[in-house]
């Protein structure tokens, strides 16, 4: 989630909101809970690729990204499947910082224009894409037709009541949840 917002609202340092985030998903779910931070997604993202019950922040300076970067698999960035990467190593580029470190025509000529841009920006530690929902936002209805214009109360009550058990129904044998 990005919590950039917050931290002004907090009063607190990401790696403090992290620990709040830790205790409140213990304490409620009972779940050990992973934090990562950075200046970007992908950098938040990678740095929550640890053990559960662990917190690492990386600071947005370019030094700091470089830091943690360089010395990761080229496999570790995301974007980079088992062809690219074997592509790549063939190459002689097996962590993130050669990849930093090669010249842009090479990549063109290794990966094609496209890849070569994404995956170069994703290798100096930029990407600016928003933090979106992995998964879409579903909803489930039940419909009720009166034969006639229906002004009894009682009955609309009785017509409710079916349409939320039909729905109740529905959603236990799916296992799903809703509010």
């Amino acid at each position: 989630m990005d919590v950039s917002g917050a931290l002004g609202h907090f009063g607190r340092s990401p790696h403090e909101l992290g620990q709040i985030l830790q205790l409140r998903a213990l304490a409620l779910y009972g779940v050990h809970a992973v934090v990562g931070g950075g200046r970007s997604p992908l950098i938040a993202a990678m740095a929550a690729a640890t053990p559960p019950g662990r917190i690492t922040v990386i600071a947005p300076d370019d030094d700091a990204v470089d830091a943690f970067l360089k010395p990761r698999p080229i496999a570790a960035l995301p974007g980079i499947g088992p062809a690219t990467a074997k592509t790549l190593s063939r190459y002689g580029i097996t962590t993130i910082g050669q990849l930093a470190d090669t010249s842009e025509s090479v990549l063109a000529r290794i990966l094609g224009q496209q890849a070569r841009r994404e995956l170069s920006a994703r290798a100096r530690g930029n990407n600016d894409r928003p933090v979106q929902r992995t998964a879409l936002i579903r909803s489930t209805s039940a419909s009720r037709n009166f034969d006639r214009d229906e002004l009894d109360p009682d009955a609309h009550r009785r017509a409710l009541l079916a349409l939320a058990e039909e729905l109740g129904a529905r959603l236990r044998t799916s296992h799903e949840v809703c509010r």
